[in-house]
């Protein structure tokens, strides 16, 4: 946070424009933090917001001074690898082309030993019930191929891991083949999202729930106190309207994108007037 901050000070010592571009803000616990936050903020000149939530937070910290807009984030617009690059990615990856397929996107967090187990007994569930894939998929690898691998060691049914380090297209190609996405990470869910591929959130810091009230799609709440029996009930009522679902989120695609690229003409617009 310090550099962050203190990059942007140096850039207005020098009287350059700043633009704080697509962030979501907080959660900001320590005074220190909030205070500092507040000095350095207030002298930028544009802040676009990924949602509300962020929105609500700037108001918190009384960050008043710069033109701020409510965007999406830029990843809306990356666009999926070809199916022909996916289906050779499964074919590595030993995943049978079949399906249907569920994906999950999961983290190590506090309070994961409760949270992990009610994903292998949902992922489970999935498998009895509805004779899905559970498919998961490290945003961060390695760092997430742990408690997945913890997760599917634990779990009755079979499950696949993408276990090598792809591109951003490459795993937004994967999500596309879900039929619906339990996510934590927030690109995951982001990609999802322009996707139309239905989607539940688990969240472990603001910003994820933010992005689930953005794009009225369904949250178990936070992480930390994931009940097994609610995610379970989530995940039913989600599949079951997977169709209606899909349908609401494709209407919404072009106004996510159109939103996404807004902030590369606030950043323009900000450069000419700097000329």
């Amino acid at each position: 946070l310090l550099y962050y901050l203190g990059t942007i000070w140096i850039a207005k010592k020098m009287n350059l424009k700043v633009m704080f571009y697509a962030n979501g803000i907080g959660p900001l616990n320590k005074n220190a933090n909030k205070d500092i936050t507040r000095k350095i903020l207030n002298r930028v000149d544009v802040i676009t917001l990924r949602e509300e939530l962020s929105l609500q937070e700037l108001k918190n910290l009384n960050i008043d001074g710069p033109k701020t807009y409510i965007t999406a984030d830029p990843a809306f617009t990356v666009r999926p690898a070809s199916d022909s690059e996916v289906d050779e990615l499964f074919e590595k990856e030993g995943i049978d082309r079949q399906g249907p397929y569920a994906g999950f996107s999961v983290r190590k967090w506090h309070g994961y030993e409760k949270y992990k187990e009610a994903i292998v007994r949902t992922a489970d569930h999935m498998i009895e019930k509805y004779g899905i894939t559970p498919v998961f998929i490290p945003m961060h690898c390695p760092d997430d191929l742990c408690i997945i691998e913890d997760i599917v060691a634990k779990m009755k049914g079979k499950a696949c891991i993408i276990r090598n380090t792809y591109s951003i297209p490459q795993i937004i190609g994967v999500i596309k083949r879900m039929e619906m996405l339990i996510g934590m990470r927030l690109h995951a869910l982001i990609f999802a999202a322009s996707l139309g591929v239905p989607f539940i959130g688990l969240a472990y810091e603001p910003k994820v729930e933010g992005f689930l009230r953005y794009t009225n799609q369904a949250s178990a709440g936070d992480v930390r106190y994931l009940e097994c029996e609610k995610l379970i009930q989530l995940v039913d009522d989600v599949w079951e309207r997977r169709a209606e679902i899909k349908q609401q989120l494709e209407k919404d695609i072009s106004t996510f994108q159109k939103k996404a690229l807004e902030n590369a003409q606030i950043a323009i617009d900000l450069i000419d007037s700097a000329v």
